[in-house]
């Protein structure tokens, strides 16, 4: 993973100039909200930390393709939910507490996009829309049930969880497609991105069959 991190950032910053127009790199820095769709629970701000490069293959059209290695981190929680202790629902007693999803990644998205010149203000807006692929690196809290019910033999099998226990987490990498704006004055801008993830089955070990969705909000300069 370090190294996979290394060179992407090293390719950012060391791709040949082999396009007809120059290319445009940029360093990002902002915050992200992440909700789930269904499932509630609250939701804080994360950290977004990335370099990227947008390219432009061909002149005078102002279409462009790009890339962007981003450090994310996640807060998320869910409050007051119940689990069984054990793997087998119809012999274990309840779990109940919080489940702390804060969550750290390495995000790596590809994008096409057009640029809008407004040249007599020197701004610049970027429409963009692709695909984003995260890479889960580690969790930032302790996962600790906060008491633990305990059922009579004749309530086993018929208390109704808010999750089952699964596994694993299924495959490691998670999917979203993205689409966003960027404004951009001379070499400074702010950059709206909304990302829709497909959806998780197994989170934290529980079977939470949910997506989560982010909200990106990132200045950035461009060099």
């Amino acid at each position: 993973m370090k190294k996979l991190m290394v060179g992407l950032f090293v390719t950012i910053l060391l791709t040949p100039f082999f396009v007809s127009a120059q290319p445009s790199k940029y360093v990002k820095l902002g915050v992200n909200y992440s909700s789930f769709r269904t499932e509630g629970g609250k939701s804080g701000p994360g950290l977004t930390l990335g370099l990227g490069k947008d390219i432009y293959p061909i002149r005078p059209f102002n279409g462009f393709w790009g890339f962007d290695v981003s450090y994310v981190t996640k807060k998320m929680k869910l409050e007051n939910k119940t689990w069984p202790t054990g793997w087998n629902p119809d012999d274990s007693d309840v779990r109940i507490g919080d489940i702390p999803l804060d969550r750290s990644y390495l995000e790596i998205q590809t994008k096409l996009g057009y640029n809008i010149s407004i040249s007599h203000i020197e701004t610049n807006v970027h429409l963009f829309a692709g695909p984003s692929l995260s890479f889960p690196i580690k969790y930032l809290s302790r996962f600790l049930a906060d008491s633990t019910i305990f059922l009579e033999p004749d309530e086993r099998g018929k208390y109704e969880f808010d999750y089952l226990r699964c596994e694993s987490e299924g495959a490691d990498k998670i999917l979203r497609w993205f689409m966003g704006v960027a404004v951009m004055y001379r070499d400074l801008g702010i950059e709206i991105r909304y990302d829709r993830a497909l959806r998780q089955k197994c989170i934290r070990g529980l079977t939470v069959n949910d997506a989560q969705d982010s909200i990106h909000a990132k200045l950035f300069y461009a060099f």
